[in-house]
């Protein structure tokens, strides 16, 4: 009981690097290098793009990126995708959510009649 006490009442202190960094939280990545290139040298440096949500603050390109495990790079270029679930509009003043008003983004996933994105791989 003392503890749940104790943690309903710890203030917790903003998190001043998350948000003055920016990060990415990848939903999916590619190896986009041309297949000869990885024919002719299997230890050619490739080409990957990731896709994801960045979060903190903007991204640009020219960058260097830390990716856990591989080290550091720089990126080449930084592009934007519309979201995939956007927001409902405002001037709807539904309650509640029929089922041909729903979404579901689920990439390389097989659930029932889901369609993939065009940028899915």
């Amino acid at each position: 009981k003392q503890l749940t006490l104790f943690i309903s009442r710890v203030k917790y202190r903003p998190l001043i690097w998350r948000n003055t960094h920016p990060y990415v939280l990848v939903d999916r990545h590619e190896d986009i290098t041309h297949p000869n290139t990885i024919a002719d040298d299997p230890t050619c440096d490739r080409s990957v793009t990731f896709y994801g949500y960045v979060r903190g603050t903007h991204l640009r390109p020219g960058q260097t990126v830390h990716l856990i495990g591989a080290g550091d790079y720089k990126m080449s270029e930084v592009g934007a995708l519309h979201d995939p679930c956007p927001l409902p509009d405002q001037d709807k003043k539904s309650q509640s959510l029929n089922k041909k008003d729903s979404l579901l983004f689920a990439p390389l996933s097989n659930v029932g009649a889901v369609s993939f994105d065009k940028d899915a791989a």
